[in-house]
């Protein structure tokens, strides 16, 4: 990478949004829809008090996004974070360390929740999103193997 893309990369990389909704995010009514611009941001997620959804941009080849849980989440037991590629033909795959387990995103996958029952979502859980052109393929981490739920349907 030429030392010009690594400093658009690393400057890319500091752009942050927090996420702090005022009611429940549906995957009819999102919280938030990720815009093309945005690529290389990093958003911080409060699921504290109201369910999050966010719907990633249509795919393009070198999109890339992180979502992390922010410390207001901690420990949270009802609500949780919804993240879909907006469209059941448009998939994720790739695979999450989720509580020292590897959780397998297929190829199939057009939705992922980090579910917080029992407080399974936690402060620092993180999901990375890149995209192909076609895509995206997803990695991460939670502190719980029970935090993570999939879904071919939006």
């Amino acid at each position: 990478m030429a030392k010009v893309g690594r400093a658009a990369y690393n400057a890319s990389k500091m752009r942050t949004e927090v996420i702090t909704p005022s009611a429940d995010g549906t995957t009819s009514a999102y919280t938030k829809e990720i815009g093309a611009a945005e690529t290389g941001e990093v958003y911080f997620v409060d699921i504290s008090t109201y369910t999050v959804s966010i719907k990633l941009p249509t795919p393009k080849a070198g999109y890339y996004f992180r979502i992390v849980l922010a410390t207001a989440s901690d420990n949270e037991a009802t609500k949780d974070l919804i993240i879909t590629t907006g469209s059941d033909s448009v998939d994720m795959g790739g695979a999450i360390n989720a509580g020292n387990t590897l959780f397998e995103v297929t190829n199939a996958t057009s939705k992922l929740t980090l579910d917080s029952s029992a407080g399974a979502a936690t402060v620092g859980d993180f999901l990375e999103f890149h995209c192909d052109g076609t895509d995206w393929y997803v990695s991460g981490q939670t502190l719980s193997a029970s935090t993570m739920v999939k879904a071919d349907a939006i």
